[in-house]
């Protein structure tokens, strides 16, 4: 994927002068090229410093050429948002994180799937930086809301479930967790099977 990256960034920098249709259509293949690069590089995990090099100038075009609230630059900032926290720059990640809720709730409204997602990966973040209560509020209400639209036993709600129970478990509220771990085991083994 390393390689990949490169070849990618190096091809769409030596368009980025050329002002043909014909070069246009080249250099928005190359940065479609370069999203999936660096979505892939970012998944991997094995390359995180360089994921953030391409994906901070990647996520600057994507914005200038479609706009701020466009779903690709928003995907684009979320997975620059987890390239941070893979690196630990929490810092960096959350800010990212909370324009991105932000948008999706504003366009997409409260209970949109990229909505709910959104909300779970600044609550994970808030989560790692050690602000607990933050990250439990959300938590709380993305499991409210999956439940309500999706079902108690639906396998984004378990996920909901066991995000909550872990908060709870890290913000010392034990007698809380426990519960919630049970029950999304139960229900895990019922919908997944053993």
């Amino acid at each position: 994927v390393s390689g990949i990256l490169q070849q990618v960034t190096a091809l769409h920098d030596s368009l980025a002068e050329l002002t043909t249709e014909i070069n246009e259509e080249l250099t928005w293949v190359l940065l479609r090229l370069r999203f999936v690069a660096f979505y892939h590089a970012v998944e991997l995990g094995d390359s995180t410093p360089q994921a953030i090099a391409v994906g901070e100038p990647l996520a600057e075009d994507l914005e200038r050429l479609l706009g701020p609230d466009h779903p690709d630059t928003l995907n684009s900032r979320n997975s620059l948002a987890a390239a941070y926290l893979a690196a630990g720059r929490v810092a960096e990640a959350i800010p990212l994180f909370e324009q991105i809720l932000a948008v999706r709730q504003r366009t997409l409204g409260p209970g949109d799937p990229e909505t709910l997602t959104s909300q779970n990966n600044l609550a994970s973040a808030y989560q790692d930086a050690g602000r607990t209560a933050e990250a439990i509020r959300l938590y709380e209400l993305n499991l409210e809301i999956r439940e309500r639209l999706l079902g108690p036993d639906h396998p984004s709600t378990l996920n909901s479930r066991g995000n909550l129970a872990a908060a709870y478990r890290d913000g010392g509220r034990v007698d809380e967790a426990i519960p919630l771990l049970e029950q999304t085991l139960a229900a895990r083994e019922q919908v997944l099977g053993p």
